[in-house]
């Protein structure tokens, strides 16, 4: 399985957006901070998220991570067979993602 940022990324590149980190060492938090934004994109609005970690990969990976929940929540880039309101919904906000940007669906082909 990727980690956060790989299937964040496998996102944009499936939805034609760049993504953008700006990561910085915060003294007054003692940890790195990373403010991610997420363009408006396939019908999901536009965000912005904010990630910590005692590593730049870490405040990556945790900004990546809210990213990823929050697209999750949009059940239009599910597959039909994983709509949220039916009985094979995934039991993740990651699964649920890992479906939108890992699986085939008949929009794509």
């Amino acid at each position: 399985m990727a980690n956060p940022k790989g299937r964040l990324n496998e996102f944009a590149q499936r939805h034609r957006f760049a993504l953008s980190f700006t990561t910085a060492f915060s003294d007054e938090a003692g940890c790195f901070v990373c403010r991610l934004a997420l363009p408006e994109v396939a019908g999901v609005p536009g965000a912005e998220f904010t990630g910590n970690g005692r590593k730049i990969k870490a405040a990556e990976a945790a900004a990546s991570e809210q990213a990823l929940e929050y697209i999750a929540s949009f059940p239009h880039l599910l597959p039909r067979s994983q709509n949220l309101r039916t009985r094979s919904a995934p039991s993740s906000a990651r699964e649920a993602l890992e479906a939108a940007c890992c699986d085939k669906t008949e929009r794509e082909l």
